[in-house]
């Protein structure tokens, strides 16, 4: 009697399997098998492998026949004692099975989700709900405040603003140049971009509030200039003989108008002493507004003068 073999499991398709898969499993193996692709194996495995072969082309005889498929079939279902493949009793045992499938996984999901809320309400009980829900309405009521609350351009200086100023002026040696508003004086006005203040001035006061008190340190480069100026001698009128000793009026770069005089002339290049006191000094200010006009329309143009 000739020994059973398990074709589905020789070609490695499942019973239910097509012709064309069962097609295209055969010559899969057929051709891992060739003598071929075996050659330089060892005699023992190729032994083996042409076995296969041989056993694999008798699965496919039988599979690739309709006829011989369904006997071969029957046969295989009464081994694995399995009722027949395609028969109502088969599928109507499918159906109970999905069903009690389907019903056993709706219980695990509710279990689940059950074991979900638990854990929710032990970590978050509702006082602490109620809690989020407290400050979740804090926060819209913060944020509406926030939003109706004037802009910062509508409580700070900004350019084209009229403000009032006490400042003490004072050098990194800590004595006093100048001051304003203090002890019974008045305070300083002037509108930011339409003055003659110096740049860093300006730019110290620019952004204050009402009452606020800061204090600033001014480099050379925006207050009163450097102590000592070179500049080539083209910038002067045509007709002016510069020699050593003479005065000139100077717009710096950062728009401070200053007094100078000539105190060298070399080929082209003139060197002129900064007349202003304050030239060439770090100056440190401390300064409160003490009121602002805002401007009924906000001008373009920068804050330096």
């Amino acid at each position: 009697m000739a020994k059973w073999e398990d074709y589905y499991a020789l070609l490695g398709v499942s019973p239910d399997s097509s012709d064309d898969e069962i097609k295209k499993a055969y010559h899969y193996k057929a051709n891992i098998l060739h003598p071929d692709k075996t050659s330089k194996l060892s005699e023992n495995l190729q032994r083996k492998a042409e076995e296969e072969l041989k056993a694999v082309n008798r699965a496919y005889d039988v599979l690739k026949d309709s006829q011989k498929r369904q006997a071969y079939h029957s046969e295989w279902l009464r081994r694995n004692k399995q009722p027949k493949y395609g028969t109502d009793t088969n599928i109507d045992s499918k159906h109970k099975q999905i069903a009690k499938k389907t019903k056993k996984s709706k219980k695990i999901r509710s279990q689940k989700y059950k074991g979900m809320l638990s854990n929710f309400q032990q970590r978050f009980p509702k006082w602490k709900i109620f809690a989020c829900g407290i400050v979740l309405i804090i926060g819209i009521i913060a944020g509406l405040v926030i939003g109706l609350w004037p802009s910062n351009a509508a409580t700070t200086a900004r350019n084209g603003d009229t403000v009032k100023v006490s400042y003490v002026g004072s050098y990194d040696n800590e004595s006093v140049f100048d001051s304003a508003g203090i002890n019974g004086s008045d305070p300083m006005q002037f509108t930011i971009g339409n003055s003659s203040m110096i740049p860093g001035f300006v730019k110290g006061v620019t952004g204050m509030s009402v009452n606020e008190t800061k204090k600033i340190r001014i480099a050379p480069e925006e207050g009163y200039g450097p102590s000592e100026l070179i500049e080539d001698i083209d910038a002067f009128p045509a007709n002016a003989n510069v020699s050593i000793g003479q005065y000139y009026s100077h717009t710096l770069d950062n728009g401070v108008y200053i007094e100078a005089r000539v105190t060298a002339v070399n080929g082209s290049k003139v060197t002129m002493q900064n007349l202003n006191p304050m030239a060439g000094q770090y100056l440190n200010f401390e300064i409160t507004l003490v009121e602002l006009i805002k401007a009924t329309k906000q001008p373009s143009s920068n804050t330096s003068s």
